[in-house]
């Protein structure tokens, strides 16, 4: 579940922050504290058009984003501080934080995410998830809660292969329900985004490519629509991801909204990655989990259930 795809948001700072840390759990990491380069609020869907015979604009989108994944998977460490600002309708947030991994899907991917939720208003939380590529440990806090979560990431990762002979991309399963990160990122945007615009920016870091896409109709027809065909507040229509030209590293990603009755556009989420190491050493420490004082709650059963169709039930209503 993505920050956008809560169905209803409610006014009280707590308990949106509550929401926001449940919703950014679920893949470990899409929500950070932006700052605005390129494409942001005030420009148009045309801004991502491609520019005329650049190099670029001789790719096919959907193509050169699977090159960005599969280079992704090639690397033995990441490492990055990750920023990324949240905006939807008069709730914001900020969050910055420190990302690493270690390792790939086949070989048993051990990652460590840190980061700290601050919204304009409300209290902060705090949210650490450390996996060593068997287990994977994630510690919510807050001002008055503390909850710890543990998901077997080898008992999902092994109903995962079993889900792939339905047609479901092995690969997908094992990095969206087995592990968070940025690899889950990028399994994400490929079931759910087509993506169809692509051009070349300079930027200080040096070239980057831009992609663009929309939802893909199967993911549309998920959410109800307004009297003029548009989609809910907190749903974006577009995403746009900065890939380094160089390297193939996806730096930036934006959840874009249209704003009503103008082809003018505002970022709802904003992440950002800076201070990107590739293939450095990576010290088996930093995923070892020291278990707090909290009784751990294993969700792994949530996942499996998830991977198998199981429908989740509500809880009844009091």
């Amino acid at each position: 579940m993505h920050l956008w795809q809560i169905r209803h948001i409610p006014n009280r700072p707590q308990t949106l922050l509550s929401l926001t840390l449940a919703a950014a759990l679920s893949v470990a990491m899409v929500v950070t504290v932006g700052y605005p380069t390129g494409f942001v609020a005030g420009q148009t869907e045309d801004d991502a058009a491609p520019a005329g015979n650049s190099p670029a604009s001789q790719l096919d989108p959907a193509e050169f984003f699977k090159q960005v994944r599969q280079e992704l998977q090639t690397h033995q460490s990441v490492k990055a501080d990750l920023s990324q600002s949240v905006s939807i309708g008069d709730q914001q947030f900020k969050i910055t934080g420190q990302y690493l991994s270690s390792g790939n899907s086949a070989e048993g991917m051990k990652l460590m995410l840190n980061y700290s939720v601050v919204p304009d208003q409300g209290v902060t939380g705090q949210i650490l998830e450390v996996c060593d590529g068997k287990e994977l440990w994630t510690v919510l806090t807050l001002p008055d809660l503390k909850r710890v979560t543990l998901r077997n990431v080898l008992q999902i990762q092994k109903a995962a292969a079993a889900a792939s002979k339905k047609s479901i991309p092995d690969s997908t399963l094992n990095a969206e329900l087995g592990l968070g990160g940025l690899n889950a990122l990028l399994a994400s945007l490929e079931r759910t985004v087509d993506f169809d615009v692509i051009k070349e920016e300079a930027s200080e870091g040096g070239p980057r490519t831009i992609i663009q896409g929309k939802w893909k109709s199967e993911i549309l027809q998920r959410f109800p629509k307004g009297k003029d065909n548009s989609l809910p507040a907190f749903v974006p229509d577009l995403v746009r991801l900065y890939v380094n030209s160089e390297n193939l590293f996806p730096e930036r990603l934006l959840y874009l909204k249209r704003q009503p009755e103008s082809k003018k556009l505002r970022p709802l989420v904003n992440l950002e990655f800076r201070n990107v190491e590739l293939d450095t050493p990576v010290d088996d420490d930093a995923f070892k989990f020291d278990i707090p004082d909290v009784v751990p709650e294993d969700v792994t059963k949530i996942y499996l259930d998830r991977i198998n169709g199981v429908t989740e039930t509500a809880p009844p209503a009091k």
